[in-house]
């Protein structure tokens, strides 16, 4: 099976698919999906439609797309499709950062609105066995809900049941199933279940054959490799000038650990020259801390 159309998975061409104006169809029929909303989306504003190789070899950013709902909700929609350099905290801190940027200093906070984050991954990340968690701030003992200012959908594609039949299932998994295509083939089974679905085909074949559309999307993702390679080159070259630093700081609150569990006052003095003092120097006020309880002379 082979697959000539861009992969969705990749941020890029997700972006490039759901971000524009002419797809707003699409991005209401999977924000409806994700969400499962009690009333209809009437209407989406993404807030951030550009895309730029610039934005990415600058800051090797993941290409979210922030959208405003009719009834002013905002939605941070991210997909993810590789582990490296995800942590669940990054998408909460994205998250709140949206809610406070509604405000500035003074403003009333009944003035905000609620924030949603939606992330999809292409990787495993939750314990769970569910494809589709959501997660809101909830009291721990009756589950009541503090407040709908907060709420976290996450997809874990990998997690995707395997070949339901044809029609069947929710929304969420049928989408799902689209962007966790493998070929061509596979991509037309699945749009054949949903009209939206065949819509988002039509629109990634399209794409998938605009020259420019291509071009942006083949810099763009080597533009983040190579800031992924570069990050990673300088984080091994930063490992190895810092593995005796490493020790020395590991080392060094060791002492402090160990003077205050044994009451041992630290001068200022002391502290200058605990700081001044290689992993050996160290390691030696350590073990006379340890064994004769005190400061060596």
């Amino acid at each position: 099976m082979t697959r000539t159309t861009l992969d969705p998975k990749q941020d890029v061409v997700f972006k490039l698919l759901f971000a524009r104006a002419s797809n707003k169809r699409l991005l209401i029929a999977l924000l409806t999906a994700i969400l499962e909303p009690l009333s209809a989306i009437a209407d989406v504003e993404v807030l951030n439609p550009e895309l730029s190789k610039q934005s990415v070899e600058a800051k090797g950013t993941v290409l979210d797309i922030l959208v405003r709902l009719a009834d002013g909700r905002q939605v941070n929609l991210e997909m993810q499709a590789t582990a490296r350099g995800w942590r669940m905290s990054r998408g909460v801190f994205y998250c709140a950062r949206v809610l406070a940027s509604q405000l500035s200093r003074g403003e009333d906070y009944r003035k905000l609105n609620p924030v949603v984050g939606v992330f999809i991954l292409d990787f495993l990340a939750l314990a769970a066995e569910r494809y589709h968690s959501k997660f809101e701030l909830l009291e721990v003992h009756d589950q009541a809900r503090l407040t709908d200012d907060l709420t976290i959908h996450v997809v874990e594609l990998p997690k995707l049941p395997q070949l339901p039949p044809a029609g069947e299932g929710p929304a969420v998994l049928k989408w799902g199933r689209f962007l966790a295509a493998q070929s061509d083939e596979e991509l037309e089974q699945v749009a054949m279940s949903d009209p939206d679905l065949r819509d988002a085909k039509t629109a990634l074949e399209e794409l998938s054959q605009d020259p420019a559309a291509r071009r942006l999307a083949e810099e763009l993702e080597l533009a983040a490799w190579n800031y992924r390679y570069t990050m990673a080159q300088e984080r091994e070259e930063g490992r190895e000038e810092g593995r005796e630093e490493g020790r020395a700081t590991a080392l060094r609150d060791a002492v402090e650990h160990l003077c205050r569990t044994l009451g041992v006052q630290v001068t200022a003095v002391q502290r200058v020259n605990l700081n001044a003092a290689t992993p050996d120097e160290t390691q030696a006020i350590l073990d006379h801390i340890a064994l004769h309880r005190t400061w060596p002379d």
